[in-house]
């Protein structure tokens, strides 16, 4: 099963997300899936599958 995904965005809000990547030290894939995985939380959505361990301090 291919797991890409493309999402078509305009030049302003691909502008912003690559800022805030970088204020972030972070990709935008990991920004994309956190941004998918609450609005789908706020729809009432429950993803179990991909969970990541969590960075101790």
């Amino acid at each position: 099963m291919d797991k890409r995904f493309a999402a078509r965005i305009d030049g302003e809000r691909h502008h912003k997300l690559k800022v805030l990547c970088a204020q972030l030290k972070t990709d935008m894939s990991t920004v994309a899936r956190e941004a998918i995985d609450g609005f789908l939380a706020k729809h009432g959505v429950k993803i179990e599958g991909d969970k990541q361990e969590q960075k101790q301090p």
